[in-house]
């Protein structure tokens, strides 16, 4: 998928052509593609109760099947974009930490442990430590190797908290 990003300079217009990817593991391709297959049948299924919906005055059931293949049609194509942009990073290895790595670190300042596995948009899941790479701490350990020390930030509305932790072990899924 191409994007034309336009710049105004003080002088005169830019145009800067730009090649947009959408950087997504294997995993996250899969379930891209399973959900296209799952809205695909359900957009078949709409297709066919339509045209047995019978014909009425107001609002009728045929509107309300409209809608609702308009809307998975939505969907569709915002899947359809990601797929023909996606960019499947290979299996991240064991050295350094990329997407798909499974992480184990030690907060420095109160000594725990845990567990994060670092994922694309499709497999975010922080309760279970499965974090964004374009997450501050995701961002923060892509790249670096068992033993690094990595530091993120936290804002909140009043408050900047710097947070250091160590990579104990980096694991491939």
């Amino acid at each position: 998928m191409l994007g034309i990003l336009v710049i105004n300079s003080i002088s005169k217009k830019e145009e800067i052509l730009v090649e947009v990817f959408y950087i997504i593991t294997q995993e996250g391709f899969e379930k891209l593609h399973e959900e296209r297959g799952r809205i695909e049948r359900e957009l078949r299924s709409l297709a066919d109760q339509k045209k047995e919906a019978p014909a009425e005055e107001g609002f009728s059931e045929k509107e309300q099947l409209n809608q609702d293949i308009a809307d998975l049609q939505e969907k569709l194509a915002k899947i359809q974009a990601k797929i023909s942009s996606a960019k499947i990073v290979p299996n991240p290895g064991e050295e350094t930490v990329d997407i798909g790595s499974k992480v184990l670190v030690e907060f420095l300042e109160n000594g725990k442990q845990k567990d994060f596995k670092i994922g694309d948009s499709e497999c975010i899941d922080p309760n279970n430590g499965k974090v964004s790479h374009k997450s501050p701490i995701g961002r923060s350990l892509l790249g670096k190797r068992e033993g690094d020390i990595c530091e993120y930030t936290v804002h909140s509305t009043e408050t900047k908290k710097s947070v250091k932790l160590k990579i104990i072990k980096i694991e491939k899924e």
